[in-house]
């Protein structure tokens, strides 16, 4: 059940990046990736028979549940946090020379 959970998420991401929803390449699609995979663990590990910790879920389950609720605060991070306004204000992007200016002497 797991893998074709997985086969599913995977199907439902590709198609979201080919319709442009993770536009900005700033870790979002994986944060989400991440999420969905974790929250997709947690339901189907109630299916399992290990012993019940907490919350009708087992040990894994949380486990799984605490990585979902991480990559949430880490998603909400990224997607409300200050947006650069140009190319040279954006960390770790250079901003080149236009190639057909004259070269300064």
């Amino acid at each position: 059940f797991e893998g074709i959970a997985i086969l599913l998420i995977l199907v439902g991401l590709t198609v979201a990046v080919e319709l442009g929803a993770f536009g900005r390449r700033d870790g979002r699609l994986f944060f989400v990736g991440i999420g969905l995979w974790a929250l997709a663990r947690a339901a189907i590990s109630t299916t399992w028979r290990d012993p019940i910790v907490a919350a009708g879920l087992e040990a894994g389950g949380i486990i799984a549940l605490g990585i979902a609720t991480g990559c949430l605060v880490v998603l909400l991070y990224l997607t409300v946090r200050r947006r650069p306004t140009s190319a040279s204000d954006a960390p770790g992007e250079v901003s080149w020379p236009d190639p057909v200016a004259p070269p300064r002497s």
